[in-house]
């Protein structure tokens, strides 16, 4: 079963580098993409979309948590 990810969900980019490796909120997932929010490396606010398939699903917008 695939997992979608949906507006409201905490995902964690795979990349170390965007958002230091810390989890966001999906702001809104369309298109297999999801628009997040993040700080880049100069600690600037940022509005990306994301592959989902670049993304660790961390838990669903409500409150169950995706078992890896």
């Amino acid at each position: 079963m695939e997992n979608l990810i949906e507006a409201g969900d905490r995902v964690r980019h795979k990349n170390p580098l965007i958002n230091g490796g810390l989890e966001t909120t999906v702001i809104d997932a369309e298109n297999g993409k999801a628009l997040c929010g993040y700080f880049d490396q100069e600690l600037t606010h940022k509005e990306s979309w994301f592959e989902f398939s670049d993304l660790h699903l961390i838990s669903k917008s409500d409150g169950s948590f995706f078992d890896m």
